[in-house]
């Protein structure tokens, strides 16, 4: 039924299915939820209180301005009927000042969360990249990737890189 060239073609192309498929098994991948270990950890949990105190303390301050700034166009809103005009533009210029003040100071909390976030989480990332590596060399890992998506470790082994770089340059 089939040619003796068709019966080595076909042997031939099951060697190289099965080499593939042992070349493929020494391949060890792994997959971990990176948002599980780092914030479910001691250090996770204290840096998550850290931030949600700073939060708050921002918060407060924030929320404290914009009461202020809510009871003064209250009673502007109030008052703005019996004002003379003189008196009317002065209130108007001192509320868009208050809202521009208040606009200035909710940008900079959010940059000073941001950078006490940053400050925080900077070492907690740092000891979870290091923990993968020693575990993906401990465990003889070729791939590491994150549940949320994204490759934590790859050997070197398997990263070709250079040659799609070459290939790509053609």
């Amino acid at each position: 039924m089939f040619s003796n060239v068709t019966r080595l073609v076909m042997a031939l192309v099951a060697l190289v299915w099965l080499g593939s498929m042992a070349e493929a098994a020494a391949l060890k991948i792994g997959v971990v939820d990176s948002g599980d270990v780092v914030f479910n950890s001691a250090d996770g949990k204290r840096v998550q209180e850290t931030l949600k105190r700073k939060n708050e303390e921002l918060s407060r301050d924030l929320e404290r301005r914009q009461g202020d700034l809510r009871r003064m166009l209250e009673d502007y809103e109030r008052q703005k009927a019996i004002m003379k005009d003189e008196a009317r533009r002065r209130k108007e210029e001192e509320l868009n000042r208050k809202g521009e003040e208040f606009r200035r100071r909710w940008g900079a909390s959010e940059q000073e969360f941001a950078k006490v976030r940053d400050r925080e989480l900077k070492p907690l990332f740092e000891k979870f990249e290091r923990v993968i590596n020693q575990v993906a060399r401990e465990d003889n890992y070729s791939l590491i990737i994150d549940k949320r998506g994204g490759v934590l470790f790859c050997d070197s082994a398997i990263d070709i890189t250079d040659k799609v770089r070459s290939a790509f340059g053609r």
